[in-house]
């Protein structure tokens, strides 16, 4: 009977994590149905339907990260980049994304300071490079982001983002 019982709970358990990640499923595949349409408001709706139940989802705190700062919400965006950073602290995808509300909001010295923590474990990362580099442009500090640029070109000799960058820094 005991056995039995135990099946029983384990079952139960099983059941609600499956609604749970269907739920889930669910939920991105709408906010990125609303996003295509360019509906972010709907979207991140969309997310904080399991959000309360999933607080410490890195994929969630990271989906919304992006859907805020579509939504032009920087503050939001940035909490959420933060919370997915703080759940796995090594992830440079959470670092990367947190560095575009950042910019938006004109915090540009945060963003090297993160960009450069990127670049410590991955030197020649694309998006820490170039987004380090928009920093030092907004910040008027030219000669280091066209050594950024330089250091890009090389790798990257024909790419129109870096080559459209190192138009626009002075020399």
């Amino acid at each position: 009977m005991k056995r039995l019982f135990m099946i029983s709970i384990f079952l139960i358990a099983v059941s609600s994590y499956c609604a749970s990640l269907t739920d889930i499923e669910s939920a991105f595949k709408e906010s990125y149905k609303y996003e295509k349409d360019g509906n972010y408001f709907d979207a991140i709706d969309s997310m904080m339907t399991v959000y309360k139940e999933n607080i410490n989802s890195y994929a969630i705190n990271l989906r919304l990260g992006w859907l805020y700062y579509l939504n032009k919400n920087y503050s939001d965006s940035i909490l959420h980049y933060e919370k997915a950073e703080k759940i796995i602290p090594d992830s440079i995808e959470a670092k990367l994304g947190i560095c575009l509300p950042l910019l938006a909001d004109k915090k540009y010295s945060k963003v090297v300071e993160i960009c450069e923590m990127i670049i410590k474990v991955d030197k020649y990362n694309y998006y820490a490079n170039i987004r380090e580099a928009t920093a030092l442009k907004l910040q008027n500090k030219y000669s280091e982001a066209r050594k950024i640029l330089n250091k890009m070109l090389k790798l990257y000799p024909a790419d129109s983002l870096i080559n459209a960058e190192s138009f626009l820094v002075p020399k």
